[in-house]
């Protein structure tokens, strides 16, 4: 490659996450180590990825109540980012995250329309 070229090309995504109403699917199981995430929102609506290592002892539940809370009191779990579609459901984002052994959730806290609901709320925990 010439030094200075463009290099356009995606990264090679290990799993695929994509962010339906309300769920989410992975295409495969995420494992220890460097892995490269493809994040997609097939629609209709828009979604976000927030990625938490849940702390010992502590719940994808827990950490729904904390977030209700408006994240009153300890962290039931250590935020590691995440991805937000950004009004564009056809655009894909990429991440790179490096998981160590433990419990994941995922987390979208985008509103319900014309409600005071998050997708959380109606499941996408």
């Amino acid at each position: 490659m010439e030094t200075g070229a463009a290099d356009n090309r995606p990264p090679k995504e290990d799993v695929v996450l994509k962010l339906f109403d309300y769920r989410f699917e992975l295409d495969r199981a995420l494992r220890e180590g460097v892995q490269v995430i493809r994040v997609e929102t097939p629609g209709p609506n828009m979604h976000e990825v927030d990625i938490y290592r849940l702390h010992d002892g502590k719940t994808a539940e827990d950490l729904k109540h904390w977030r209700r809370r408006h994240e009153d009191g300890p962290s039931p779990a250590e935020a590691l980012g995440g991805a937000l579609d950004n009004h564009d459901i056809k655009r894909v984002v990429w991440l790179r995250k490096e998981f160590v052994p433990g419990h994941y959730a995922l987390h979208c806290e985008m509103p319900v329309t014309n409600t005071k609901l998050t997708h959380a709320d109606v499941g996408m925990v």
